[in-house]
């Protein structure tokens, strides 16, 4: 199967945050999925077979651009907005397969996150799993992980 209709078909059955109230529709969910594929910022595991165990989605955001989206000041269209630039790389989402939650995919997916946003100054994410919905900012230079990767590739 190939990648476009198995990410639409993760954000429908594993998908934990999207409640069926704000679910986007097959069409808006394969467009927006599409548009982040061009613009590069889905990175997938897949298994020998070609099938999808999880992704990461992240954002390369500039300053007013992450200030929009943490104010809520107006809706933030990944197909209009430069994602792919900027010096902060945002955690947009990261769904992995049910029966792969506690293997190598995480940590792989981890690796994919830091490979692609090398280059930022700042690394955030949001802990949705927790009650208070905690952002987390890092510099970059502070996170061992991403040294790693930038040295050893």
């Amino acid at each position: 199967m190939k990648l476009l209709p198995q990410l639409v078909q993760f954000y429908y059955n594993y998908d934990r945050f999207q409640d069926d109230e704000h679910r986007l529709s097959e069409y808006e969910i394969s467009n927006t999925i599409g548009v982040l594929l061009d613009k590069d910022r889905i990175r997938c595991v897949l298994d020998d077979y070609g099938q999808l165990l999880g992704y990461v989605e992240s954002w390369r955001l500039n300053f007013e651009q992450w200030g929009r989206m943490v104010c809520h000041v107006k809706p933030f269209d990944v197909g209009l907005e430069d994602i792919e630039t900027g010096p902060i790389a945002v955690v947009a989402n990261v769904t992995i397969h049910p029966a792969y939650r506690s293997s190598h995919v995480i940590r792989e997916l981890r690796h994919l996150f830091f490979e692609q946003n090398a280059g930022a100054k700042y690394l955030v994410g949001e802990a949705l799993r927790k009650k208070t919905q905690p952002i987390k900012v890092f510099t970059a230079d502070k996170v061992h992980y991403m040294k790693e990767v930038t040295l050893h590739g």
